[in-house]
C-alpha cells in the first residue's frame, strides 16, 4: 500500500494561485460549524489541486460556497473531479487591505461535433 501524509493539506492563499486558474476538487466538501472557525460563522471547506498539482484547503466565503453549492449540489460526493475558476480581489478587512479568493464553477466548453448547419 502507498504511503500518503497524515496531517491535512495546506491552506489555500492567495500567493499560491493565479487570476483564472482552474483548481479541481479532490476531495468531498465538508462545512465547519461556527463554533468551529475563529470567524464564529460557518465555513465551507473545498480540497484542491492547483495547477501545479499541489494539494490546498479553501476555506471559501460565502459568496464562493453559495456558488459552487447551487452549481454541484448538495451531494458532497458529486463535488469530486469538479473545477473551480479562480478570481483574485482586493478587499478592505477589518481596516486592512487583503487579497481575497473568489471562485466560480467551471464547466468545459463544448466542442462542435461535426460541420455547422
Amino acid at each position: 500500500m502507498p504511503l500518503k501524509t497524515l496531517g491535512k493539506p495546506p491552506y489555500l492563499l492567495p500567493k499560491d494561485v493565479a487570476n483564472d486558474d482552474l483548481v479541481e476538487i479532490v476531495e468531498k466538501p465538508y462545512m465547519l460549524e461556527a463554533e468551529e472557525t475563529k470567524w464564529k460563522k460557518p465555513k465551507g471547506v473545498v480540497t484542491v489541486q492547483l495547477p501545479n498539482k499541489n494539494i490546498r484547503r479553501w476555506f471559501t466565503n460565502v459568496t464562493t460556497w453559495d456558488a459552487l453549492v447551487r452549481a454541484y449540489g448538495e451531494d458532497e460526493a458529486i463535488w469530486v473531479g469538479k473545477k473551480i475558476k479562480v478570481r483574485k480581489e482586493t478587499r478592505t478587512i477589518s481596516g486592512e487591505e487583503k487579497e481575497v479568493l473568489f471562485g466560480k464553477p467551471y464547466m468545459e466548453p463544448q466542442q462542435q461535433i461535426g460541420a455547422p448547419i
